[in-house]
């Protein structure tokens, strides 16, 4: 969410490199990713892809508007949540060590003020264990986790609940853990949304600032359903800027497709585009 840079055009930030995937005994996980500005004086999103062994892990972080250097605080937030020991700890352990990371990071932004005011961000952490066959999310604030599963899409958080028409409403009541890394997000970790859902042969996610809801949820499942993750997140870019909305925020998303790997023929092993 970045201040307003008056009617400006929608202008395409970055676009990452072809799908890639980790090598993994059981999943493989296929992703792409882009950031928009959309009509913003700045981009304040930041988003960050770690392949491993045995999975993949994501951040995405939207640097709050209304609160100064929003870009320094999902920068700073990100560096330091991909930097924890998380990414190098078992399943059991993991939602613990995330929700760590985000305490940590949550320190780092609150140590920088700015003429009286708090730089602040949302934050997703999510590592999509290929072992196990589990998406493990430790959440902050009010950007997106969607999952795509026959045809149909959901949140994976607490904090996006769906509405009849449209995408998400953002539920900011306390008892929902809406709240932002350095701004008050609690010294205990209070406001850090844990889940643990699993993954499935066939599955579609989507990691998102909250810019994606200038998109409509039809329009999002069909970009979703395009046979590989750079199709689909090409599709999502086109559909931002075939809208040019005068209001687009920054946003800012991560594609993953679950693909498994037993059954898959070793002729299409190699083509994402070519597997089932």
């Amino acid at each position: 969410a970045s201040r307003s840079g008056g009617n400006s055009p929608l202008r395409e930030i970055a676009m990452n490199t072809p799908d890639s995937t980790p090598a993994s005994p059981e999943l493989s996980l296929w992703h792409s990713s882009a950031q928009l500005q959309g009509a913003r004086a700045l981009q304040e999103d930041t988003i960050a892809v770690s392949e491993r062994r045995d999975g993949l892990a994501v951040v995405v972080a939207d640097g709050l508007g209304g609160h100064p250097e929003g870009e320094w605080a999902s920068r700073t937030a990100t560096s330091v949540v991909m930097g924890a020991p998380w990414l190098n700890a078992s399943n059991e352990s993991l939602a613990g060590l995330m929700k760590s990371a985000i305490r940590e990071a949550h320190a780092a932004v609150k140590r920088q003020v700015w003429r009286d005011d708090q730089p602040a961000t949302t934050l997703i952490a999510a590592f999509m264990d290929a072992e196990s066959d589990e998406i493990t999310l430790a959440s902050v604030g009010d950007s997106y986790a969607l999952l795509m599963r026959d045809g149909g899409l959901r949140s994976l958080l607490m904090t996006r609940m769906p509405l009849p028409e449209g995408m998400y409403k953002y539920d900011a009541r306390p008892r929902s853990l809406a709240y932002s890394v350095g701004y008050n997000i609690g010294v205990e970790g209070v406001g850090i949304e844990v889940q643990k859902y699993p993954l499935q042969h066939g599955d579609r996610l989507l990691f998102a600032t909250d810019g994606i809801d200038f998109i409509a949820r039809d329009r999002i499942i069909h970009c979703l359903a395009l046979p590989t993750p750079r199709a689909a997140a090409e599709a999502l870019v086109r559909e931002f800027i075939e809208a040019g909305d005068e209001q687009q925020d920054n946003v800012s998303f991560v594609v993953v497709f679950v693909q498994a790997v037993k059954g898959v023929a070793a002729a299409t092993a190699g083509d994402p585009a070519a597997a089932p």
